[in-house]
């Protein structure tokens, strides 16, 4: 098993969990098989920075054993951070925070607080998720992904194809471009998702309210980034929940980023329950209303 302390890698993806037990082990043999034909285009080993938040159904357990399990050879290797809320109990007295740490300090942690530690189920937020994982990736630049099998890895060579040919600061994977699409929705959730992606593109995007940059998915999350750019975004997004990835666009576009689109399906999860409900509606709507006032 190579040791990854002080090493460095073309690519880094950072897959936020959170219960994904049944599809991770999916994505990483996806991912493997990608990187396995596709080494050329990557120019080396992919670190996959898995950053789970405390999830109920074992994640971290399956993500623990993938780790030992592709470190066989060099064209994948496998980071976990895990993240949590807890609470010790001294007394009368409660005491809540949050922990982070790498998996394999995990269990030492855990034993050594054993009766006084607790900790909380719940997601900290993707948003959280990426600076966290961003701090642990090593790679030059970074890819961020759906672990649900939404986003499948065929298409990663082409987003470093795309970067490379236009010199790109950002590619984004399309749903709207001719060649991509989605799979397994409603027709319902394609008319929520075509509308709210509508509606970013006119209010923050669209002259004469923004600043006329053609793109095409707003609110995809399928995305390569030149990690000098991320490291100078992310600290200062403020939004939550899929507005987020409405603001890291809007905040690159004022640092006039180039950005170069490729088409991609998207394809509804088949494992586990989607994570989009009547919240995430209405954070996405106050975030973009947020977004169109103080940008």
């Amino acid at each position: 098993m190579s040791s990854s302390k002080h090493k460095s890698y073309p690519l880094s993806i950072i897959l936020p969990t959170y219960n994904e037990r049944q599809n991770l082990p999916i994505m990483i043999e996806l991912l493997y098989q990608t990187f396995s034909s596709a080494s050329e285009e990557v120019g080396g080993t992919c670190e996959i920075v898995i950053v789970d938040d405390s999830s109920p159904d074992g994640t971290l357990e399956v993500a623990h054993a993938l780790k030992e399990s592709y470190s066989r050879d060099d064209v994948i290797e496998l980071s976990i951070l895990f993240r949590g809320e807890f609470f010790i109990v001294l007394g009368c007295t409660v005491v809540v925070g949050t922990v982070m740490c790498i998996v394999d300090e995990v269990q030492f942690f855990v034993v050594h607080l054993a009766g006084f530690f607790f900790l909380a189920e719940g997601k900290l937020g993707l948003g959280s998720a990426y600076v966290s994982g961003l701090k642990l990736a090593k790679g030059e630049s970074i890819l961020i992904m759906d672990a649900d099998l939404s986003h499948h890895p065929k298409f990663i060579p082409e987003f470093i194809r795309k970067r490379k040919e236009e010199g790109a600061d950002i590619v984004c994977g399309s749903r709207y471009i001719r060649g991509g699409g989605v799979a397994g929705w409603d027709l319902k959730r394609k008319f929520t998702s075509r509308g709210a992606n509508f509606l970013a593109s006119f209010l923050l995007l669209s002259a004469p309210f923004g600043y006329g940059t053609k793109i095409s998915d707003l609110t995809g999350s399928f995305r390569l980034y030149d990690r000098n750019l991320l490291e100078k975004i992310l600290p200062i997004v403020q939004c939550k929940g899929y507005a987020f990835q409405m603001e890291i666009l809007v905040l690159a576009n004022k640092e006039n980023a180039k950005f170069a689109e490729v088409p991609i399906t998207f394809v509804d999860r088949i494992y586990g329950e989607s994570k989009l409900g009547a919240n995430e509606i209405l954070m996405y709507l106050k975030g973009l209303l947020n977004l169109f006032f103080t940008t």
